[in-house]
């Protein structure tokens, strides 16, 4: 079973929507392969700029990446959008 391939065949037969580069992210920073990670999430934000699952994930590569300010921009507007987002905080406290 591999879940890269199944996300890549999601992105395949829905391409104008977030929910296969969200997952191809998801997939990339567990492969912490984080330069393709950040790419899925900003496609993903093509397609739901305002979902704040992907802005807090591509928020935690950027920190990973140590692109700090990067992440601290994202996680930031993560909270502006929803402030009770738990894991903005969390990895802000990093």
């Amino acid at each position: 079973y591999n879940a890269l391939k199944d996300a890549e065949r999601y992105v395949l037969h829905k391409p104008d929507t977030f929910t296969g580069y969200f997952l191809k992210g998801l997939i990339f920073t567990r492969m912490l392969a984080f330069d393709k990670a950040a790419a899925a999430f900003n496609k993903a934000l093509q397609y739901s700029a305002n979902n704040t699952e992907i802005i807090i994930n591509l928020g935690t590569v950027r920190y990973y990446q140590q692109q700090f300010d990067e992440a601290r921009h994202l996680l930031e507007r993560a909270l502006q959008l929803n402030a009770r987002e738990a894991n903005a905080y969390n990895t802000l406290a990093l």
